[in-house]
């Protein structure tokens, strides 16, 4: 009888250690996609905010030597971030199809939309275009990155076992 309650023992607690290892790599994994995610993201905020400073001391302070390179090689850049899909790719891999990968979603829509306002931005039309980019960081923007934020270190902590667990 020792025997069979030793075996029955061996085999729960391999049940539980191959749990606790696939669970404690989904978290790592997680932690890891959620650093990345955030740099990505913040990448894009800095050169959206670097592109708006320099275009408005371009149309208000008419500076024009080094900004029009910097802007231009800000430009490139950003182009690069916003067209570039393996963070939200590592997202969906880690974090599934859900509230995380429609916010970032969104916040990439609207960081498209600030980096469209400043390309096709006029000295003539400055002024608003200037506010609308103020608008988009202040309702847009600043809260979505904050949102995704919240989620991204909400599905990495511990708490999320049970989710994993049962829903992979």
């Amino acid at each position: 009888m020792d025997i069979l309650f030793a075996f029955i023992g061996a085999i729960i607690g391999s049940f539980v250690t191959v749990q606790y290892a696939y669970v404690s790599d989904r978290l790592k994994q997680r932690g890891e996609v959620m650093q990345e995610v955030v740099a990505y993201c913040d990448d894009i905020y800095h050169l959206i905010q670097d592109m708006h400073v320099r275009r408005d001391a371009l149309y208000t302070d008419n500076f024009i030597d080094q900004l029009g390179v910097e802007y231009a090689a800000d430009s490139q850049q950003l182009s690069i971030l916003l067209k570039t899909s393996a963070p939200h790719t590592k997202l969906v891999i880690a974090y599934g199809e859900g509230e995380a990968l429609h916010t970032l979603n969104k916040l990439s829509e609207v960081f498209r939309k600030a980096a469209s306002v400043l390309r096709n931005a006029t000295r003539a039309a400055w002024a608003n275009e200037n506010r609308e980019i103020f608008s988009m960081f202040e309702k847009s923007i600043d809260p979505l990155r904050d949102s995704l934020q919240r989620q991204l270190l909400k599905g990495a902590r511990t708490r999320s076992i049970w989710q994993i667990l049962f829903r992979g």
